[in-house]
Order: structure tokens, then C-alpha cells, then sequence
């Protein structure tokens, strides 16, 4: 594997995770209250699904560069560069509107869930 990829493996990975636990919290701190709740939850939800989208964009074609030499350009580069572009471009916006989720589950005003009688 290029060093530079298993760098990144080595801090992306544990970042990925702390990323889905530390929305995790807000979600589990916030259940009694909507739409907190509802929005902090999707946004833990949100970066599992980047995380997915990554590995099933990102990575194989990280398993492609990762095996090159020095040389010439494979004839296909000019695809596989697309698809680890666009990869990348698909998760970072993915993150960007859990990001958002998440922060507006932080300020939202709070509003306790509405309990039945019983």
C-alpha cells in the first residue's frame, strides 16, 4: 500500500468513528427532546451513511492506487481519477449536511416530546 494512503487509513479511520460516536452522544442526551432528537439522530445516522458511500465509492478505487508504480498512466486513469473525485465530493457533501443537522440539533430550542396520558 502507498504510504500516503495507509497515513491516511491510520487517521481517517479512527476519526470516521469518533465522528458517529461523538453524534452519537447529542442524539442519546437529546431523546427527550423534538426535534433535537430527531435531527441530532440523523446526523449520527448521516455520517454512518458517509462512511458507507466512502467504502463503497472511495475505497476500491484506493485499492486501484494503491497498487501502482512508478511508469506509465494505466488507460483507464483518467476514469478511476473521476470516480475517487466525485467519491470524495458525494461523502464531503453528505458530511457537510450532517454537520449542519447536528449544530442545529445543538441551538434548536428545546421542546420536551410530547408524553400520552395514561
Amino acid at each position: 500500500m502507498c504510504r500516503l494512503l495507509w497515513w491516511f487509513a491510520v487517521a481517517g479511520a479512527p476519526i470516521e468513528i469518533l465522528a458517529i460516536l461523538s453524534t452519537a452522544k447529542p442524539a442519546f442526551l437529546l431523546r427527550a427532546t423534538r426535534p433535537n432528537f430527531r435531527l441530532a439522530l440523523a446526523g449520527c445516522v448521516g455520517f454512518v451513511l458517509g462512511l458507507a458511500l466512502w467504502f463503497s465509492i472511495v475505497a476500491p478505487v484506493n485499492s486501484v492506487l494503491a497498487t501502482g508504480v512508478p511508469g506509465p498512466i494505466p488507460e483507464n486513469f483518467a476514469a478511476v481519477r473521476l470516480r475517487w473525485e466525485t467519491g470524495h465530493l458525494i461523502v464531503a457533501s453528505v458530511k457537510l449536511v450532517v454537520l449542519t443537522l447536528v449544530a442545529l440539533a445543538c441551538v434548536w430550542p428545546a421542546r420536551p416530546a410530547s408524553r400520552p396520558h395514561g
